[in-house]
């Protein structure tokens, strides 16, 4: 259903702004439900790590669906389990660059640092996870 309605979303774009649309996006996205992790700082300044799912990845960026709201421009690290390895997990560094309507779970537009992403261990997200103390950890 997300797909169908982000098609909608994306046909109702193309047809109102085709120009700034197809210059704006220069790498294809791929619709895809990986797993990730997310770290960052939200709109009041708290230390986050939330878990949720990819909406679309492209080698620029990602869209996200997150339960809380971040602002435009907050630098955000993500962990995003892929199905071709369970050894290692793909990690970017980016900024949010669009935050959608509020809706749980609310679209969050992610455009990374660099298209080339750092293979982390599965061990390591895991046991991030898994700290209670700690929400965020900073690089």
């Amino acid at each position: 259903m997300v797909m169908q309605v982000q098609k909608e979303i994306d046909k109702r774009e193309q047809t109102l702004w085709p120009v700034a649309i197809s210059s704006r996006r220069q790498a294809r996205r791929f619709g895809v439900t990986w797993p990730v992790v997310v770290r960052g700082f939200d709109q009041h300044g708290e230390a986050f790590q939330e878990f949720c799912f990819l909406k679309n990845l492209s080698p620029k960026g990602a869209c996200l669906g997150l339960s809380r709201a971040l602002a435009v421009g907050a630098t955000i690290e993500m962990d995003v389990r892929t199905p071709l390895s369970r050894k290692q997990w793909l990690r970017y560094f980016g900024k949010v660059i669009y935050v959608g309507h509020p809706a749980k779970p609310q679209a969050t537009g992610i455009r990374f640092d660099s298209a080339r992403p750092v293979f982390v261990p599965t061990t390591a997200v895991v046991r991030l996870r898994l700290l209670k103390g700690q929400s965020c950890i900073v690089h």
